[in-house]
């Protein structure tokens, strides 16, 4: 198996990339495996790449919109947190419309 492109992914998309794998009869390491069960363990949003894309559009850079889907934060706080190395500080109107995104995409006990 050959890497041809990397990209910031969250973890329901993981999970997806490499069941695909396996259902293709391609055999997964044990690294794999693990990154996998982790993967699938941890994931709170099934909708995250539809997430992920509507973050983006409101400007937030890959890397930040993929944490936010991975963690999904509940609080104005959590999301200060997620975003608090970043040159510019979020105000509490884009607070607030993350905090709406990650509502409508990641209903509890999906």
């Amino acid at each position: 198996m050959k890497i041809k492109n990397v990209r910031n992914i969250p973890n329901p998309t993981v999970v997806k990339v490499l069941e695909d794998l396996e259902r293709m009869n391609i055999e997964l390491t044990q690294l794999a495996i693990r990154v996998r069960e982790y993967a699938k363990k941890f994931s709170k949003c099934a909708k995250a790449e539809e997430l992920v894309s509507k973050l983006k559009e409101l400007g937030l850079d890959d890397v930040t919109a993929v944490v936010i889907a991975n963690i999904v934060p509940k609080t104005p706080d959590e999301v200060r947190v997620i975003y608090d190395k970043k040159a510019k500080p979020l105000d509490e109107e884009m607070i607030k419309k993350i905090l709406d995104l990650t509502a409508s995409y990641c209903v509890e006990g999906q």
